[in-house]
């Protein structure tokens, strides 16, 4: 009966310590997001900014970037505090100002990508399921790491999101054009990428990313099953 007792003891405290690590690496992932989407857009806005004040006397160009980088730095602060309360435990207001941002939000996500040059559309297919919250926030940041991705290594023109929506999956496809000179590159996963990868496990779900066929966009593939729907809810 001791040798019973402590080896239950030693299997909850390993439970507990696996259950820590998950969260972690949850919250570094969330981090990671947060500071490469937004802070990326802040230094896109910063370099236009001093370009046009160097080389251009249209303030009202100069202007624009300036307000944008102002926008992306509170929206970064704004996502920054959502997590730092969701660690202290202050996050008690789920559906208020500080909730964590769902596919309800994308259009702000789209205005802000926007405001750095990229042009960005969502496409719906098939009919919107209502998701669990936390299926909900992991999808709108594999989203929000995709444009951030097309931003960052692609043309930083434009993107194109299909959200479609079947009975047992839902499927976000992203797809930019990729700058001339990157073409001919092998495919090379980053830390963006691998965030996307392991979001998507945490729900069973797959990922696929690569070239298309003639080389000139980037297509990054991510596939949520619907049942079962919440990691958390797993017994």
């Amino acid at each position: 009966m001791e040798q019973r007792s402590e080896r239950e003891q030693r299997e909850r405290r390993q439970a507990l310590a696996e259950a820590i690590a998950e969260e972690r690496s949850s919250i570094a992932h969330d981090l990671h997001d947060v500071i490469s989407h937004h802070v990326s857009a802040i230094g896109v806005h910063a370099g236009v900014a001093r370009l046009k004040a160097t080389a251009s006397t249209d303030a009202v160009d100069v202007t624009d970037s300036l307000t944008a980088v102002e926008t992306s730095s509170r929206a970064a602060m704004l996502d920054l505090r959502r997590l730092l309360d969701f660690l202290h435990g202050n996050a008690s207001d789920p559906g208020g100002e500080d909730r964590q941002p769902g596919l309800a939000d994308l259009a702000t996500l789209l205005d802000t990508v926007s405001a750095a040059g990229l042009h960005a559309q969502v496409t719906v297919r098939g009919v919107p399921s209502q998701l669990p919250d936390s299926l909900d926030i992991a999808a709108y940041r594999v989203v929000q790491e995709m444009l951030t991705n097309a931003l960052r290594h692609g043309d930083g023109r434009t993107a194109e999101v299909e959200l479609r929506y079947d009975h047992a999956a839902l499927t976000v496809t992203t797809t930019n054009p990729l700058p001339a000179h990157a073409r001919a590159q092998p495919d090379s996963p980053h830390r963006g990428l691998q965030g996307i990868r392991s979001r998507a496990a945490l729900f069973d779900g797959t990922t696929g990313y690569g070239p298309t066929p003639d080389g000139r966009a980037w297509l990054t593939t991510v596939t949520f099953p619907l049942s079962p729907l919440d990691p958390m809810d797993r017994s």
